[in-house]
């Protein structure tokens, strides 16, 4: 009964100990987050880009995503094709590959040099092989050097008695292109995926084209 007692005593103290306590640490968080705020306001687009960059480097993914929402930040295509890439992996964020396909499209759709990860993932997560084809060849007509070389690699594996590139590609009928990519895809290339990613798709984008003469580019 004595410890009952006591423990009806100690109890409220505790409570209120832990209240303290929880109160103090979402007080120092949300000061934090204040104080972060207030200098990315004063950072230039680059800038907010380059941390960006820096934060997922260090893993720090929430941080990053974070700084793509920032107004001034959230409808430049680097940060729309690099969200699409943290979509695509799960970091810092559910993985949701129909997000990550609709970000890379709108980063392409905003400047076209982003096409490497709308094809990437068309290849790699292909939902519709006749739209997959159309990517594909949207980017050899732009001449993009990684899908030219992914289909030289594939025309390669299936008609390795032939000399063909990528411009033989072009060439077929868009129901020969189809098929060949249907083929491939469902079979040699299913087990590959990393490999093609890796070797073909670039999907997220380096701080060092915020550079300038070794200082961060103003805008």
């Amino acid at each position: 009964m004595k410890n009952n007692k006591k423990l009806k005593e100690y109890l409220p103290t505790v409570l209120i100990e832990i209240i303290v306590v929880g109160i103090s640490a979402c007080l120092t968080h949300y000061f934090t987050l204040k104080e972060m705020q207030q200098d990315y306001d004063k950072m230039t687009t680059y800038e907010l880009l380059y941390e960006a960059y820096l934060e997922h480097n260090a893993g720090n993914f929430g941080n990053c995503i974070n700084i793509y929402k920032i107004e001034k930040v959230e409808t430049n295509p680097e940060a729309i094709n690099n969200m699409a890439y943290m979509y695509y992996k799960g970091l810092g964020i559910h993985a949701d590959v129909e997000k990550a396909r609709t970000l890379f499209k709108e980063a392409y759709e905003t400047d076209s040099k982003y096409i490497d990860g709308i094809v990437g993932i068309e290849i790699i997560c292909p939902k519709d092989i006749t739209e997959t084809n159309e990517w594909v060849n949207i980017a050899l007509r732009e001449k993009n050097e990684q899908v030219q070389r992914f289909v030289d690699v594939l025309l390669g594996e299936v008609y390795p008695d032939k000399s063909l590139n990528s411009q033989d590609y072009l060439k077929l009928s868009t129901k020969e292109q189809v098929e060949l990519l249907e083929s491939s895809l469902t079979t040699e290339y299913e087990w590959n995926k990393d490999t093609i990613e890796d070797t073909y798709f670039y999907s997220y984008v380096p701080g060092a084209d915020y550079m300038l003469d070794g200082k961060l580019k103003e805008t």
